[in-house]
């Protein structure tokens, strides 16, 4: 094969060679080597190292796949592919494809692999108070519609998508039905939340015996300020002075003229379903469930239910049928108090037997 390209000439009785593919001379740009063949030929392509065929079309480099090739008579011509206009209002591009497409579906952004057909309706993942709708290839996403409430002042309680009147929503602040607070804006307002309605009334001041009271700040009636200290539960406190009451921890006093003026601990609002009862204000650092408290991470059973274990996260108690071990006998039967099948007894066409009791039992 390597002998065609050599051309041997004997001059003067010596023998010169040379190779015949330097008197090559294509009439094209990008010749391609056949087998056989010394010289390149026009009769396809090679581009980059490739061989192609005459009039075939290719794409020389995947991350543009725009740029599409054509051999043509040994010459390659490269141009931009122009894509099309399109009609529709959220096109895809699919693939390694150079154009976009009109689709009739949509991607879950977070889930590529995800797919929702056009006029499809489900609940957001991220936030199941949101319905989204698959419209135009596009994800619409918007707040679910909720049914209309008779109160003033509903609220949304932690994981809860519509305002209900179970609770209150006041001042940017959320309190239960019954509990009596004092307006955040207004110290001489003391409001109340009834059935998810907020109502207020005014304190009304006392006369003072003092010629100056003064105003402070979160107190809604002016006060006499003499520097008088107080004796409470047998310590000596200082005028204005605020302490815990040494007999009731979960009353808070000021000394006041002497005296010391107590009143209950005020307690934070907390936003899971079964806070934990302490000494003195509700917490979610533990679950209060059938009138006992337990820690967080703690499983036990339920006293409602003995049949049920249950488990405690975060002020909320959740509980599941607690699994019963297999049995190793055909007629198990449920005794009472009991929350699984044993084998003491035997039932037998609707007859008990007792354990070791023998009879005819065809």
């Amino acid at each position: 094969m390597q002998a065609i390209c050599i051309i041997q000439e004997i001059k003067k009785g010596a023998v010169y060679c040379e190779r015949r593919n330097d008197r090559c001379n294509p009439q094209c740009t990008n010749p391609i080597k056949l087998p056989g063949q010394c010289c390149p030929v026009c009769d396809g392509c090679e581009y980059e190292n490739k061989d192609y065929k005459n009039r075939e079309r290719f794409t020389p480099n995947p991350d543009e796949p725009c740029l599409q090739c054509e051999c043509s008579n040994g010459n390659v011509r490269c141009f931009q592919q122009q894509c099309p206009k399109l009609s529709c209002r959220n096109p895809q591009k699919i693939g390694n494809k150079c154009c976009e497409e009109c689709v009739e579906y949509c991607v879950d952004e977070n889930n590529k692999e995800k797919i929702y057909q056009e006029g499809e309706v489900w609940l957001s993942p991220e936030n199941e108070c949101n319905i989204c709708t698959c419209k135009d290839s596009m994800v619409q996403c918007r707040r679910a519609d909720c049914p209309a409430t008779h109160c003033q002042h509903p609220a949304a309680p932690f994981g809860v998508c519509c305002p209900e009147c179970e609770h209150c929503e006041f001042t940017h602040r959320l309190y239960r039905n019954g509990q009596e607070f004092t307006h955040e804006e207004d110290p001489c307002q003391v409001c109340r939340c009834e059935n998810g309605t907020v109502s207020c009334d005014t304190i009304l001041c006392d006369p003072l015996p003092c010629m100056h009271p003064e105003e402070l700040k979160g107190i809604c009636c002016p006060i006499c300020v003499p520097d008088v200290k107080c004796r409470h539960g047998g310590k000596v406190y200082d005028a204005w002075e605020n302490f815990l009451d040494p007999d009731n921890p979960c009353s808070e006093c000021v000394c006041v003229d002497g005296m010391a003026s107590c009143h209950p601990v005020l307690c934070l609002n907390t936003e899971c379903p079964n806070p934990q009862f302490g000494h003195c204000c509700e917490s979610c650092d533990g679950c209060s469930y059938g009138d006992k408290n337990y820690i967080n991470h703690v499983s036990f059973s339920d006293p409602l239910n003995p049949c049920r274990s249950c488990q405690c996260e975060s002020g909320a108690v959740s509980c599941q049928q607690s699994p019963c071990p297999p049995v190793e006998c055909e007629n198990p039967i449920y005794m009472e108090g009991e929350c699984c099948p044993i084998c003491r007894d035997c039932m037998f066409k609707g007859s008990f037997y007792k354990d070791g009791v023998t009879d005819d039992l065809q």
